[in-house]
Formats: structure tokens, sequence, C-alpha cells
């Protein structure tokens, strides 16, 4: 009995780790099915490192990255502005001098957020557009 439990036990442990490892074929890959994110991994998963799928993937999955960077430093460089613009109303309302530098610096930080956002958005679009190549290439394939 205790060899019969043992013998199961371990033959069920050895499926499930086997298929966590075993990537199932996916038969109807497209967008209204699964995500950016499902797809990008996948093809990452079963294409060979060498072949062009896997390498337009993963550029697509590090333009997917860079343009979370560029919108977060987009966001940072607008509050900074709206800081900036807001400490350069105080001063001059307090007749300090210098608020004419705050008021430049907050248009230069505004002018940032601008830049970084159209980065994000040139990545994102990067990011799709390869990651649209990658799967025309698997379809292709297979």
């Amino acid at each position: 009995m205790r060899l019969t439990l043992l013998l199961t036990l371990s033959l069920l442990s050895f499926s499930s780790i086997l298929g966590q490892n075993t990537p199932s074929e996916i038969k109807d890959l497209n967008f209204e099915n699964y995500s950016r994110q499902q797809i990008r991994t996948y093809l990452m998963v079963i294409e060979p490192e060498s072949s062009k799928v896997y390498e337009l993937a993963r550029y697509s999955k590090t333009n997917r990255n860079w343009s979370y960077i560029f919108y977060s430093l987009s966001a940072t460089s607008f509050i900074g502005a709206l800081n900036r613009f807001n400490a350069a109303d105080q001063a001059s309302e307090n007749g300090i001098l210098g608020s004419s530098d705050q008021k430049t610096f907050g248009q230069f930080l505004v002018v940032s957020a601008i830049a970084e956002l159209g980065l994000g958005i040139w990545n994102t679009h990067r990011s799709h557009s390869r990651l649209n190549k990658a799967l025309k290439l698997y379809r292709g394939k297979n």
C-alpha cells in the first residue's frame, strides 16, 4: 500500500512539474483571444533564441519597457513643472527675486515632459509593430 501511494504521488508530482515547464500549443494565436503580453511571452518561450520571431518579440518587450520609463519621466517632469510654476507664483507674491528663473525652469520641464511623452508613444508604437511582425512571421512559419 505504501509503495502504491508513493508511486502515485511521485507520478502526480512529476506530471505537474512537466506540465508547468512544457508550453502547450496554442491553436488560434491572435489579439482577440490573448493579450500582447501573453503573445509576446508565448513567442519567446516557443521560439529558439536564434530565430527572427524571438528577436522581434524580445525587442518588442524592450520597447514596451522603455515606453513605461518615458511615460514615468514625462509625468515626473510635468509634476516638477507645476511645482516650479507654483513656487514662482509664491515668490512673486512675496516680492522675492528669482521668480522668473523658476518660471523658465518650469517651461523647460514642460518641454521635457512633452519630449518624453513623445518618446513613450514612439516606443509603444515600435513595440506593437515589432510584435505584429513577429506574430506574422510565426503564423507564416506554422
